[in-house]
């Protein structure tokens, strides 16, 4: 979970069905949609200061961007 507001959101299917969350604090959460109630499956340190936008790109990759400046990518299995 966040401990502050949430400011970007991306959802997909692709191989898995998982929703991700950008936060003020500059953290990623992949939530696991598939359990009741969704659980956190992984949380990332993405970012020195707040998510902008996230993007599933593909089955194994995930995208940020953030007021940082910068662009992050993971691919080890973030869900």
């Amino acid at each position: 979970a966040h401990n502050c507001p949430i400011t970007a959101l991306t959802a997909t299917s692709l191989g898995s069905v998982a929703v991700t969350t950008g936060a003020r604090d500059g953290s990623v959460v992949v939530w696991d949609m598939k359990t009741k109630p969704p659980g956190a499956a992984r949380r990332i340190a993405a970012h020195a200061q707040q998510v902008t936008g996230l993007v599933h790109v593909n089955e194994t990759m995930l995208a940020t961007c953030g007021y940082d400046g910068k662009v992050s990518s993971s691919n080890s299995g973030f869900w």
